[in-house]
């Protein structure tokens, strides 16, 4: 069998900023209260890696210089299939190993030559968030605290997994 290594092999640049603030004002001898907000940005990319993370079908994410790290693969989707006169007059395609039917998927020809295969995948997407943020208060009356915090992300993408790569097991 073949061994598998870990290999402090690449370069990742992170870049952000990140902002908070917060005010605390005493209303009286028994009341006080507290808000406070952050707001951080995120940027990451793959400056270089020793051998790339390649996607496949089951696991449609990869790690390549000059891309965010774990980006998203995949086929464009332009369409469904509406008849069987639609598939013959389309490009063949090979994407899930089995013949299409009207309602699948209809995938982009990206480079041009004809058929529907591994050659057409491209980047889809980033599951890095473009910032996060959040928010808090505090309520105090004598010695009793009640605070809140919400909390959240903006600007990430999700792989929303159709099932047509995984085998299900009855």
């Amino acid at each position: 069998g073949s061994q598998f290594s870990l290999d402090n092999d690449g370069q990742i640049l992170n870049q952000g900023f990140e902002f908070t603030a917060s005010w605390s004002q005493k209303i009286d001898k028994d009341w006080s209260y507290t808000i406070g907000g952050n707001l951080t940005t995120y940027q990451n990319k793959v400056i270089a890696i020793g051998t790339p993370l390649l996607p496949d079908p089951q696991v449609p994410t990869a790690v390549e210089a000059g891309h965010p790290i774990s980006f998203f693969t995949g086929y464009k989707v332009i369409g469904l299939y509406q008849s069987y006169a639609d598939i013959l007059h389309s490009p063949p395609s090979s994407v899930n190993g089995q013949p299409v039917a009207p309602g699948d998927f209809k995938y982009a020809d990206l480079n041009h030559d004809n058929k529907i295969d591994g050659q057409d995948v491209a980047p889809m997407g980033n599951p890095t968030p473009k910032f996060g943020y959040g928010i808090s208060g505090e309520l105090t009356w004598r010695h009793l605290d009640l605070s809140a915090d919400v909390g959240g992300v903006y600007g990430n993408q999700i792989y929303r997994e159709w099932g047509t790569s995984l085998q299900q097991n009855s």
